[in-house]
């Protein structure tokens, strides 16, 4: 029968008890120092060490952050309504959605830094925006955001006048739910980022 690991002081962070430690070199790490790699947790020397290879790609996992993360952003325009379906609203805004919107980019940067075998390279994730945010333009999010901005607009265009849109409540109620169209997406794609940034 194999023995539970005797817990130690982080190497790291010495106030933190852990029963982890490097894949390679078997120091002590913690959930605040560990990071991810393919073959397991590393400590930050020897990622700092082996950092020529976590912060190289190659020009298909350049391609395949630009085009996954634009397959995502495309596919959230289909997903997005049913988060307003979602129990728990306030004024319209679907405060269930908000919250998975957030864990749900999360599992999907999860997926996605598994495909590009857990790389580093900066240009990875500056691709990952790029093409989540051409996707969600290009695909049913763009209509779905488009007429709530148009009114929004035409309100402002008919402030000139002295009234923007013929009720208060309304126009209280309009720039929430065009924040709450807004929020859902970007909380998605924060999800995202944060995993492509901290794996660990």
């Amino acid at each position: 029968m194999q023995k539970t690991p005797q817990a130690v002081a982080c190497s790291a962070h010495p106030h933190n008890t852990t029963r982890l430690r490097c894949s390679h070199c078997e120091t002590p790490i913690c959930p605040q120092c560990m990071i991810q790699t393919e073959v397991g947790f590393k400590c930050p020397g020897c990622i700092k060490s082996q950092s020529s290879h976590l912060f190289q790609a190659s020009p298909a996992q350049f391609a395949i952050a630009l085009l996954l993360s634009g397959v995502i952003g495309f596919g959230y325009g289909l997903l997005h309504p049913y988060m307003f379906a979602l129990p728990f609203t306030i004024m319209g805004v679907p405060l269930l959605g908000l919250i998975l919107s957030f864990f749900l980019g999360t599992a999907l940067g999860k997926g996605l830094l598994k495909l590009l075998r857990y790389k580093r390279h900066p240009m990875l994730r500056l691709l990952a925006s790029v093409g989540f945010f051409v996707g969600l333009i290009l695909g049913p999010y763009q209509r779905i955001i488009l007429t709530p901005l148009m009114l929004m607009l035409s309100g402002l265009l008919g402030a000139e006048n002295g009234n923007l849109f013929s009720s208060g409540t309304s126009s209280i109620f309009m720039w929430v739910n065009i924040a709450a169209n807004l929020l859902l997406p970007l909380l998605l794609y924060r999800g995202i980022m944060s995993t492509l940034k901290n794996p660990g």
